[in-house]
């Protein structure tokens, strides 16, 4: 794209294309992604004449709307330098990273690539390996090392609310280190599941006193077999009665259900006769 001369009467400096001009990007808090913004941001100002920052500033201001607005506006005075950090500065204003992705982004990566990339039943085996490169290729160029996956899978693991969870990264993202470590996850879990904390905050949760050995994983797969092939073992009555005798309340919904059923029918000579044939009575 051509640069057109501005005879500003400072020895003829480089002035700014209107083509150019025309691709500095708009940002609406309410509807655009920041992080998309800063991209756009970051390729206009590669090509933006470096006499001229201040201009690219001022059009980038001019261009957020509402709270995003209201806030460069409070910092003008900082940005309105001829100096590449002022556009830097902008970006981390708005709530962006020059430079690097946000963990949010990082995360969101690692939460496709891991957990959410599976092959779907009617799908070709080159559709989902086609996916499942583009879901790794992305998650690697993020760079992300043991320690950064430790801290994620350990904070996606804890028993957190998803707001809770969506906090600490965020706040990690924004101090000083800039990076999620397993010292914050563990003092986030730590701190958010406190007792005196949950009644400060005034959320009513089930106490957490129990402690388990590393092969609690193990041990629960086995205690939870016989439980779902216990249906499988015993007859369907049986296992009724059985939940019956526990006191489970389905079970008692159930058996009250088919006692009530079952007077009806037998005060009806026609229901009666549908209801046992052959002398066995046949379920409802």
């Amino acid at each position: 794209m051509a640069a057109a001369s501005d005879g500003d009467g400072a020895g003829g400096v480089t002035g700014v294309g209107h083509q150019l001009s025309t691709l500095v990007p708009t940002f609406d808090p309410s509807k655009d992604n920041l992080r998309v913004y800063q991209q756009k941001v970051e390729l206009v100002l590669a090509a933006w004449p470096k006499t001229r920052v201040t201009e690219l500033v001022m059009r980038l201001i001019l261009n957020c709307q509402g709270s995003a607005f209201d806030k460069l506006q409070i910092h003008k005075d900082e940005l309105l330098e001829n100096d590449e950090k002022a556009v830097h500065r902008l970006v981390e204003i708005l709530g962006g990273h020059w430079g690097r992705i946000g963990l949010e982004k990082q995360y969101e990566e690692a939460e496709q690539a891991l957990f959410h990339t599976a092959q779907l039943k009617d799908e070709s085996n080159d559709s989902f390996l086609a996916r499942a490169d583009v879901a790794w290729s992305k998650l690697r160029a993020q760079k992300l090392s043991i320690e950064d996956f430790q801290a994620f899978i350990l904070l996606r693991g804890s028993s957190l609310t998803p707001d809770d969870k969506k906090r600490v990264i965020l706040e990690s993202d924004n101090s000083l280190e800039g990076k999620l470590t397993v010292r914050k996850v563990s003092d986030a879990v730590r701190l958010l599941g406190a007792t005196f904390f949950q009644e400060m905050t005034g959320v009513k949760a089930g106490q957490k006193t129990k402690v388990y050995s590393s092969a609690t994983m193990l041990a629960e797969d086995e205690e939870l077999e016989p439980t779902f092939n216990a249906f499988d073992e015993q007859g369907e009555d049986e296992y009724v009665e059985c939940l019956l005798n526990e006191g489970d309340e389905d079970a008692t919904l159930v058996a009250d259900f088919e006692s009530a059923a079952s007077e009806v029918a037998q005060d009806d000579p026609e229901l009666a006769s549908a209801y046992s044939v052959g002398g066995h009575k046949t379920p409802l």
